[in-house]
């Protein structure tokens, strides 16, 4: 799937490079307790979207500028921009 057809609240498969690494974030989940965030900049030639790893799967995907990924995940959207995660049955697979 193209990253420019994916759809929020919904399942996506996609496929691209990562152009940019954000730093991670600590933040403090609703029920108090702390985890790690951390984004990186998803780009498949036509389109780019944000893809969020949250607490251990930063350090498990361990993904860099120029990794080329592929991303079964579901598609979110915070504050009008498009958001994709792993969530709780997806994975991250690095080519």
């Amino acid at each position: 799937m193209k990253i420019s057809e994916v759809r929020v609240n919904e399942k996506a498969n996609i496929e691209g490079r990562v152009l940019e690494v954000f730093d991670e974030k600590v933040i403090v989940k609703k029920s108090g307790e702390q985890t790690s965030v951390k984004e990186f900049l998803i780009d498949d030639g036509n389109a780019s979207i944000l893809l969020a790893l949250w607490g251990d799967d930063i350090s498990t995907a361990n993904l860099g500028v120029d990794d080329e990924v592929i991303v079964d995940g579901y598609v979110t959207e915070y504050k009008g921009v498009k958001k994709i995660s792993k969530g709780k049955y997806g994975k991250i697979t690095k080519k």
